[in-house]
């Protein structure tokens, strides 16, 4: 009988340890995790290319990295960063060449250097 007895008290203190571990609260100066959601990309990141008498591409790398050149060329490029300037301007700055803006046109998906807005590049991947 005292095995029965001491066995069951042993049983109720485990139950109130498990139970008010799984019930209690966390204290003051607790952190509490919230939910995180992904920063979203920018728009232009990605490669572009622009197809006509030469075949250009630009690559917009998400830590503002800029990549440029000209497929017939391989092995020559231009290296740069870009940065956001406006709603949907970016400026690139490129080694050794004069700052370039770029403008994203997101109804079409597509980008144009404000040089010559008539040439187009459209994206290829993301």
């Amino acid at each position: 009988m005292k095995n029965r007895v001491g066995f069951s008290l042993f049983l109720i203190c485990i139950a109130i340890v498990l139970i008010g571990g799984c019930i209690s609260n966390p204290g003051p100066g607790t952190a509490t995790a919230l939910p995180t959601t992904a920063p979203q990309k920018d728009p232009i990141v990605g490669s572009w290319m622009t197809i006509g008498d030469s075949t250009l591409y630009y690559v917009f790398l998400p830590e503002g990295k800029f990549q440029s050149g000209e497929l017939r060329s391989p092995g020559v490029m231009s290296l740069g960063t870009w940065s956001k300037i406006g709603d949907n301007q970016y400026l690139v700055k490129i080694d050794g060449a004069s700052d370039e803006n770029f403008v994203y046109v997101p109804s079409g998906d597509y980008i144009y250097w404000t040089v010559a807005p008539g040439a187009h590049a459209t994206r290829y991947d993301r």
